[in-house]
């Protein structure tokens, strides 16, 4: 039981520290939050983007082992902070629910997923899920630089200030 808590907890928190970036994007202006950077050369609109998608890919794959570019959100869907962030709030519903339905089993399974390119891969599903979360976190750590850039810094978004907000 206790990795399926871990997990929860820490999809809790990948949502929390997602939250706190995404509050202090909603500051920034339209021409910082487009404008190229030198942070992985992307925009922080790019950035929040690729993490939307990134976090529906991999819950995907963890439910059905492959996933369709039909099903991931278009550029046009992640054109402002606002829309970024419906995506998420989306993912986190869909993921709570996921989680909710696993069992210890399910997280130390092998699946096959089935890439773009048609090349199948056997992963561990836990490995999976631990992958998007420190996937999310490198890319919100370049948005939090580009952030305190922008006068705009998310404060602390490490683990343990999860646990003192109410």
């Amino acid at each position: 039981m206790l990795a399926i808590e871990m997990m929860g907890t820490q999809f809790g928190y990948n949502d929390w520290a997602n939250g706190r970036i995404l509050t202090k994007a909603a500051f920034v202006s339209d021409e910082q939050l487009n404008q190229d950077t030198d942070v992985n050369d992307q925009s922080l609109r790019q950035i929040l983007g690729h993490i939307a998608r990134v976090e529906r890919v991999w819950r995907l794959l963890a439910e059905t082992g492959q996933v369709e570019p039909s099903q991931l959100p278009s550029d046009e869907s992640l054109s402002s902070v606002n829309a970024i962030e419906s995506i998420l709030a989306e993912e986190h519903r869909n993921m709570q629910t996921y989680l909710a339905g696993i069992s210890e089993d399910d997280l130390s399974a092998s699946l096959t997923i089935t890439r773009w390119d048609g090349i199948k891969v056997v992963m561990i599903r836990w490995h999976m899920l631990t992958h998007m979360l420190l996937h999310s976190m490198q890319h919100r750590s370049e948005a939090a630089v580009l952030l305190t850039n922008y006068g705009h810094s998310p404060g602390n978004i490490d683990f343990l200030f999860y646990f003192g907000e109410d």
